[in-house]
């Protein structure tokens, strides 16, 4: 996700806030994989795009996710 998330930050999710189209999640995968993408609502899921062009936008069925929570708060500078 650089340049928004960039190595050494933190972020903190709210697990009690649902996710609203267009917000920055974190989303847990039942096949373990961990994410932090851009959720857009789709038939079925969600269509997960990242900030880096270079990162195909991914559709991930309501079945796939284990849990993905709003980011809500970004620690910049350490």
């Amino acid at each position: 996700m650089i340049p928004m998330f960039r190595p050494g930050r933190k972020v903190v999710v709210s697990p009690n806030l649902p996710v609203i189209n267009g917000d920055p999640v974190y989303v847990q995968l039942l096949g373990g994989e961990r994410l932090v993408k851009i959720a857009r609502r789709a038939p079925g899921g969600w269509m997960l795009e990242s900030i880096n062009p270079a990162y195909e936008p991914r559709f991930v069925k309501k079945a796939e996710i284990e849990l993905m929570h709003p980011i809500v708060w970004v620690r910049v500078r350490e």
